[in-house]
């Protein structure tokens, strides 16, 4: 079962040899923490399209952190990362980093709460950052139901439904807000 520890390693050697990663699947680990997978995000240049960290061990501030780290990931330019540019038949698509983060400890109420804050601050909504994805969703890796599609494709943890509990978030509980 890899670890915090082993993910570093495996990242560091991947940063090391120079190799861009569309896809990595940590999933059903024991990682707790998410430091440095956001550390490789804005390394990889935005060449992440996929992000498999469900049923591992991180709480609602790694969440958090990964989901503001790929909506803070830009090129020199100052230019977002995500959601990534994509050719599908014919036409140029935007689509947003599918992440997987369900079988947590996390709270999807507390990620909700900790994410308008920190949004609110930056002057962004949520919705521009994430687009919810569960079972009944049209959305998938390669499209996004949005419009304007956001930063993350958040699977299957339903942020809007789950009430925040008190001893993951900061203060007392909060009512869900709706999105």
């Amino acid at each position: 079962s890899l670890t915090s520890m082993g993910v570093r390693c495996i990242l560091a050697a991947l940063k090391r040899i120079q190799v861009n990663v569309q896809v990595l699947k940590f999933f059903q680990n024991r990682i707790e923490s998410a430091k440095d997978v956001v550390e490789f995000l804005h390394w990889n240049e935005g060449n992440l399209r996929e992000l498999h960290l469900s049923h591992n061990r991180l709480d609602t501030a790694s969440a958090r952190d990964i989901i503001l780290g790929v909506a803070a990931a830009a090129d020199t330019e100052g230019n977002p990362r995500y959601p990534f540019p994509f050719a599908q038949r014919g036409l140029a698509v935007n689509v947003p980093l599918w992440l997987r983060l369900e079988g947590n400890i996390l709270n999807a109420g507390n990620l909700k709460v900790e994410l308008l804050a920190a949004l609110a601050k930056l002057g962004r909504p949520l919705k521009s950052v994430v687009c919810e994805v569960d079972s009944t969703s049209p959305c998938h890796t390669m499209l996004c139901k949005e419009t304007h599609p956001p930063a993350v494709h958040l699977t299957y943890l339903n942020m809007a439904s789950t009430a925040p509990t008190q001893q993951a978030g900061r203060g007392p509980p909060q009512p869900a807000m709706p999105p």
